[in-house]
């Protein structure tokens, strides 16, 4: 498939997909804007769908270690929730989304028109071939975006080639713990790559190794999983099927099915982070 083609079934995607984000987690300060990223829960003190999406903003800053005057950019950035965050979290960075969905950044980019800063600035890129000059990035996050590569190897040495001496990637997603599974979820993986445009979901050893064999150290694995909270809306009880004002059921499916992956122990949710050499 040509990668244009390619990049419009995604497209397609996730305009299909957009209800169920914008139902999950509506931005309440950024009116059109919704989060497209799992929650960060402390079960002990639970909060709301939008406040979850919030803080797992807040966790993924954190931990990337964002400080002012750092050049930062978000890779698949979708309509910038994440990106509009760091931007507000720390002023003093320059700030850049990229995502391959027209769609998206024009979202992006319309409520940037009113928000009257330089940063973040936002543009249509393939980020596995980013139009940015070597060693311009201090970071470069990847959320929720990896797992949609068609060649994770090939994302990572892009990533370094982009990010300066000592700089750092993030890339916060599902990744796998085991190559044993049943013939159903073998299948629940086909249907992720059919409908859901995702090639492989990597097992973590190997994107550890993918790390170090391309130039990466200091590979900080966080499996947070237990304080993860998905797209409620998405996840309906066993056996309760979608109205006619719901989002399409093979999504939902899809969807459900990937978090069982997680509940089963098969895969994990991590937010992993590295320094280039």
């Amino acid at each position: 498939m040509a990668n244009n083609e390619r990049y419009q079934e995604i497209e397609n995607f996730y305009k299909e997909a957009a209800p169920i984000f914008l139902k999950w987690s509506p931005d309440p300060k950024k009116i059109g804007l919704y989060a497209m990223h799992i929650g960060y829960q402390n079960w002990q003190k639970p909060v709301s769908n939008s406040d979850a999406a919030l803080q797992m903003s807040q966790k993924i800053i954190e931990l990337s270690e964002i400080k002012p005057g750092q050049v930062i950019l978000e890779a698949g950035c979708g309509v910038g929730t994440l990106t509009f965050e760091i931007s507000s979290t720390e002023p003093k960075a320059r700030v850049y989304g990229i995502d391959i969905s027209k769609n998206h950044i024009h979202l992006a980019n319309q409520y940037n028109e009113h928000a009257k800063s330089p940063y973040p600035v936002f543009s249509v890129q393939d980020y596995e071939h980013i139009a940015f000059r070597d060693g311009i990035f201090d970071r470069i996050i990847f959320c929720e975006s990896f797992l949609h590569s068609q060649d994770k190897k090939s994302l990572i040495e892009e990533s370094n080639r982009v990010l300066k001496p000592n700089g750092k990637i993030t890339i916060i997603d599902i990744l796998m713990h085991t190559g044993v599974l049943t013939k159903e979820e073998v299948d629940i993986l086909e249907g992720l790559k059919t409908h859901m445009h995702i090639p492989k979901i990597t097992h973590i050893q190997e994107l550890i190794t993918f790390l170090s064999e391309s130039g990466f150290s200091c590979i900080n694995p966080r499996n947070i999983t237990e304080n993860v909270v998905a797209p409620a809306y998405c996840y309906p009880p066993d056996g309760q099927k979608s109205d006619e004002e719901n989002p399409p059921q093979n999504i939902e499916m899809l969807l459900t099915s990937l978090l069982n992956l997680l509940r089963e122990g098969k895969a994990g949710y991590y937010i992993l982070t590295a320094q280039k050499k």
